[in-house]
């Protein structure tokens, strides 16, 4: 037996059957997953890009805020499904504060660089800020273990 040859209109017969299977994937419903929100409060640019470049969180939208002011006026719109927050902010509400007032409703980690005692904070969601990658996996970590 010989090996056949492929001619133009095999290439056209397969581009079209393609077409017609790849648009029959398209109809069928395929529930794609809602994107979750999680609220960034933190005030200094620099800790904020380095929670950017390490911590990827898979089908959510990051929003960023440097004040609890600002948060508190967007949860009204959109209901975080996590809260991140820094304890020393700008403005007049602490970080700590607002943890506590996001309570059950709203999950939240409060990380900071002051590795003094925190009030009103449970520690096993509470961080304190490094440089180091292993900082930044345990955020990552804790993060999706409270949006679950």
């Amino acid at each position: 037996m010989e090996p056949k040859e492929i001619t133009l209109l095999t290439v056209i017969v397969l581009g079209i059957a393609w077409n017609l299977y790849s648009m029959w994937l398209s109809k069928k419903n395929i529930p794609t997953p809602k994107p979750r929100h999680v609220f960034v409060v933190e005030d200094s640019d620099d800790d904020y890009k380095l929670f950017n470049m390490f911590v990827h969180l898979e089908n959510c939208v990051i929003h960023r805020y440097k004040s609890a002011d600002n948060m508190l006026f967007d949860i009204a719109r959109v209901k975080p499904d996590l809260v991140i927050v820094d304890y020393f902010l700008a403005g007049k509400v602490r970080g700590d504060k607002l943890s506590k007032f996001c309570g059950k409703k709203i999950p939240s980690i409060l990380v900071t660089g002051y590795e003094g005692e925190i009030v009103d904070a449970p520690p096993e969601r509470t961080l304190i800020k490094s440089p180091e990658r292993e900082y930044f996996d345990k955020l990552q970590a804790l993060a999706y273990k409270l949006m679950a």
